[in-house]
C-alpha cells in the first residue's frame, strides 16, 4: 500500500464517479501507484507517492474488542472470499470489533455491494481511502500478496496461511468453521433460478446437472481445451441423461471451442454471483480448476471434482469435505506457479516458447475418463 497525493483533481482509476480533490493523500495498493502516477504526469507535477510504514498499526492477534480494523487482500476473487472469511472469525472472537474491508471499486460494485454487514459481521468498503480516514483505524490487517509472493516449497495451504497471519492460532479453528464467505444477491439469486426453471423445463427433474468451469484465471492452472471437449464428450456419451452447464468467458467459450448442444447450456447473462447461487442449492455436481469456484463448493458443501497439478489441492482446498480432487502427476508439481500480470507466463515443460503453449503438462496428465469417472462417482 502507498499513500498518493497530487495537485490536481484527478479520476480514480479513469473513474469519473471517483474524483478525488487536490493535494487530498488516498491510500492505494501498490499494483495500482504507477498507472496513477503515470496518468497523473502529463498534467502537473509528478504526484507524491509515500510507503505506509509510519503509519500502518499491524494486527496480529490483539484484543480488537472495542477496537476498528482495517483490512486489504488484493483483487483476486477467491482470496477476497478466505480473507472475509477469516474476518467472520475474527469477529466471532472479538463481537464488539468493527471490521471494514477495502476492494476495489469494481469489485465491490460487481461482487460485494449487495452483501448485508450485520450478516457478515463487518463491512465491505471501496477503494481508495483517505489518509485521514485510514490513520483512524487502531489496527491495520494488510495481506497483499500474501500468497502471491509466496514461492517456498514448503509454505502453509492457504487457510493456516491465513489464520497465522492475523495472529490466530491455526489449531484452535476447525476444519468445519474454515468456511469462505461467498458473494451473494438477489439479483443473482433470480438470474440462477430462472437458468435452472429453464433446464428442469427442458429435461426434467431427474435430469443430473454438473456445472463446468471451463478455465482459472490463468492458463497454468487450467485443463487444456481439447482435453476438455473429450471430456465433455465422454459425459455425453457415459451420461446421456446429464445437463452440462458452461461456465466461462465469451473469450474461454470461443478459445475452447464449445460446441453446445441441447444438454449443453452455458451461464451467458448471469454473473458471478448468479453462479455462486447455483451451486449453493441448484446442482448437483461440480467440475473445476483452481478457482474461487472450488471455494464456493466448500462453503456450500456441494460435490466437487477439482483438478490440480501446479498447486495440489491440499495447498488451496484441503479444508472442504466435498472436493474430489483429481492430481495430475508429474516430477515438478507442485510448481507453485503464481500468474505475474496480464500476459500467460506458461509451463516451461511445454516447448521452447512457453507463450505459445502455456497450460500445464501436469494438469494435461489427467485424463478425461479420470474426470468423468469422478463425476460419476460424485452423482451416484
Amino acid at each position: 500500500m502507498k499513500i498518493i497525493t497530487s495537485p490536481m483533481t484527478w479520476l480514480y482509476n479513469d473513474r469519473e464517479d471517483i474524483q478525488i480533490p487536490p493535494e487530498t493523500p488516498v491510500v492505494v495498493p501498490d499494483w495500482n501507484v504507477a498507472s496513477l502516477a503515470a496518468a497523473l504526469r502529463p498534467h502537473s507535477n509528478h504526484p507524491r507517492v509515500s510507503g505506509m510504514g509510519h503509519y500502518t498499526r499491524p494486527y496480529f492477534g490483539q484484543d480488537l474488542n472495542g477496537k476498528r480494523l482495517y483490512a486489504k487482500r488484493g483483487c483476486g476473487v477467491g482470496d477476497q472470499m478466505i480473507f472475509a472469511g477469516m474476518l467472520q472469525i475474527l469477529k466471532q472472537r472479538y463481537p464488539d470489533a468493527e471490521i471494514d474491508f477495502c476492494v476495489a471499486p469494481q469489485l465491490w460494485e460487481a461482487l460485494w455491494s449487495d452483501m448485508d454487514p450485520d450478516a457478515l459481521g463487518f463491512r465491505f468498503i471501496a477503494e481508495p481511502t483517505l489518509f485521514s480516514d485510514f490513520r483512524e483505524y487502531d489496527y491495520h490487517l494488510i495481506g497483499e500478496f500474501l500468497c502471491e509472493a509466496d514461492a517456498e516449497p514448503d509454505q502453509p495451504d492457504i487457510w493456516t496461511g491465513h489464520l497465522q497471519f492475523a495472529g490466530i492460532d491455526p489449531a484452535s479453528v476447525p476444519q468445519e468453521r474454515r468456511k469462505p464467505v461467498v458473494p451473494r444477491s438477489h439479483a443473482g439469486d433470480m438470474q440462477a433460478a430462472a437458468l435452472m426453471r429453464d433446464v428442469r423445463v427442458r429435461h426434467g427433474f431427474s435430469a443430473p446437472v454438473i456445472l463446468w468451469q471451463l478455465a482459472a484465471s490463468s492458463r497454468i492452472r487450467s485443463y487444456r481445451p481439447d482435453l476438455t471437449r473429450r471430456a465433455l464428450d465422454l459425459i455425453r456419451t457415459e451420461i446421456p441423461e446429464a445437463v452440462i452447464i458452461i461456465t466461462g468467458t465469451d473469450e474461454q467459450i470461443t478459445r475452447y471451442e464449445i460446441d453446445l448442444d441441447g444438454n449443453m447450456l452455458t451461464t451467458a447473462g448471469c454473473d458471478l454471483r448468479a453462479v455462486c447461487a447455483l451451486i449453493a442449492n441448484r446442482v448437483d455436481v461440480v467440475v473445476c480448476p483452481d478457482s474461487c469456484l472450488g471455494h464456493v463448493c466448500g462453503r456450500y458443501d456441494t460435490p466437487c471434482v477439482s483438478l490440480w497439478s501446479s498447486f495440489l489441492p491440499t495447498d488451496r482446498v484441503g479444508s472442504y469435505s466435498s472436493h474430489r480432487p483429481v492430481t495430475g502427476e508429474i516430477e515438478c508439481s507442485p510448481c507453485r506457479c503464481h500468474q505475474r500480470g496480464r500476459i500467460d507466463q506458461g509451463c516451461p515443460l511445454t516447448g521452447e516458447d512457453p507463450h505459445a503453449n502455456p497450460y500445464c503438462a501436469g494438469l494435461a496428465n489427467i485424463t478425461p475418463e479420470e474426470i468423468v469417472s469422478n463425476v460419476m462417482e460424485a452423482l451416484s
